[in-house]
């Protein structure tokens, strides 16, 4: 089976679990107390290949195995949970929901609020909150989880509903383990300036015990912040306001410093945090009003700036935001500069205003070193289709002699691309040998080597390198390029 039938089959099989799963719900009892030793074995042997494949990263073929599993005894749920793994890391949301909606209706109670909270969580992780907690609630209504409660609690901080999160967490009994240390780490933070109260979540506690670094490593940083809070009201609130939106939680910033606007007029750090929160936590209007107030503060300009030009970015409103850019650039240091240059610039090349950004680069160029200037040299003239100085910015990084691979598949991704487009498929198809050694599942690879293909009218051959594009690409980066020449064939 060709790599593209795998590719469009993906769905195929999809709907073939859909039916299975609603087929089943007939003849549930029947299938429980009939799973033949043959039947066990069969699933096993597809689960089995199913892993091989998907360590190959063949997710094509992967999937088509998992779903003869499913097929095999439909109201096992490892097989759902391996093709609803394998969809989310393709993206692919919507059929990762279907299957889980109607695996649900074959699966035990357990089992069914299993597949539910694992949707949650790619939900959760993609940040699509309003998904998750539908999701999680259809968990917990189906058998309620500790893990559930906690995934529920972080979904609502996350939804701004900070009572709903202290609900949920009220409901984990858990003394130990990573469920117990995330609540009292979120539980702490829910008490906010009550830190007498925060400090006995931890009493007793010996962190050195639990398994989760991540986890450890926030409930000590807390405790040390706790610990050396002092007499000044506003300072601390700043303080632990600036550690609720580190760890992702900006509404409880909110809560705690929104009651202190009128105090804060002369205070920049919680402006700045007050802001930062209503931004991260998407109250745009709110953040840009409080930024207004914070202005006249060279303290954090620079972030302030950046905000600024970030919000009327997503309120489309492009002039403001390039003014909002140049002055942050204008208050940054030269080490903060680079990463404000590299973000505007990306802004620039994307409006095709190629003067401004000529001009950003020429300046950041002088500052650094980071090869992205150069990669962003060369994207620029490629839009402008000027060879010479692609030709040029090209050369500055084969000089380079500390490129990290990542770097070195761009820097050789856009000679192939030069050689390409300048009649040099013997040094294309070189270069592309390279390509291969470095990351053989580099869907780069498979795209200019589709390219390749086509203009030699190998058209089998160029279906095939697309496909495998598409097959690889998990963050969506050649998928459209490919489709487009794909469409050129079919």
């Amino acid at each position: 089976m060709s790599v593209m039938k795998n590719t469009k089959n993906i769905l195929k099989y999809v709907a073939i679990i859909i039916i299975i799963a609603i087929a089943a719900v007939s003849t549930l009892y029947y299938l429980r107390l009939n799973i033949t030793q043959k039947e066990k074995e069969t699933y096993a042997s597809a689960i089995k290949e199913g892993d091989r494949l998907l360590e190959r990263r063949d997710y094509g073929k992967a999937l088509e195995n998992y779903a003869d599993a499913a097929e095999t005894i439909p109201q096992k749920k490892e097989a759902y949970d391996k093709i609803v793994d394998l969809l989310v890391l393709k993206r692919r949301f919507d059929d990762a929901k279907d299957v889980v909606e109607k695996s649900t209706k074959v699966l035990n109670g357990s089992d069914r609020s299993g597949i539910l909270r694992k949707l949650s969580l790619a939900y959760y992780n993609d940040n699509q909150y309003e998904k998750a907690e539908k999701y999680y609630l259809d968990a917990d209504s189906s058998k309620s989880t500790e893990e559930g409660f906690l995934g529920l609690a972080r979904t609502y901080l996350k939804l701004n509903n900070t009572e709903k999160a202290n609900k949920f967490l009220g409901k984990i009994d858990s003394g130990t383990g990573n469920v117990a240390l995330e609540k009292g780490l979120l539980s702490a933070y829910l008490l906010k300036t009550n830190t007498v109260d925060a400090k006995k979540i931890f009493d007793g506690w010996d962190l050195t015990l639990e398994e989760d670094k991540d986890l450890i490593t926030k409930a000590n940083d807390y405790i040390k912040l706790v610990n050396s809070l002092g007499k000044d009201d506003l300072y601390n609130k700043a303080l632990l306001a600036r550690e609720y939106i580190n760890s992702g939680y900006p509404v409880i910033a909110i809560e705690l410093l929104e009651p202190e606007g009128s105090k804060m007029k002369d205070y920049p750090d919680g402006l700045y945090f007050l802001a930062r929160a209503y931004y991260d936590a998407g109250k745009y209007s709110s953040a840009l009003d409080i930024l207004n107030q914070a202005l006249g503060f060279d303290t954090y300009a620079d972030e302030m700036y950046l905000m600024i030009a970030r919000i009327n970015m997503i309120n489309n409103d492009q002039n403001a935001a390039f003014d909002a850019y140049e002055k942050a650039v204008s208050f940054a240091s030269d080490s903060k500069k680079v990463g404000i240059y590299e973000e505007y610039v990306s802004i620039l090349l994307q409006a095709k205003s190629f003067s401004e950004a000529k001009n950003h680069l020429d300046a950041v160029d002088k500052i650094t070193t980071d090869v992205w200037v150069q990669f962003k040299y060369i994207e620029m003239y490629y839009e402008q289709k000027d060879y010479p100085k692609i030709l040029s910015a090209l050369a500055v990084v084969s000089k380079i002699s500390a490129l990290t691979d990542e770097e070195k598949k761009e820097y050789m991704k856009w000679q192939i691309v030069y050689d390409i487009e300048n009649d040099k498929l013997a040094s294309a198809k070189e270069l592309l040998g390279t390509l291969k050694s470095l990351d053989r599942f580099n869907p780069e690879y498979y795209l200019l080597s589709g390219r390749i293909d086509l203009i030699e009218n190998s058209t089998e051959k160029a279906k095939e390198n697309l496909n495998t594009a598409i097959n690889y690409d998990l963050d969506g980066e050649v998928t459209e390029s490919a489709k487009k020449l794909l469409g050129r064939i079919e």
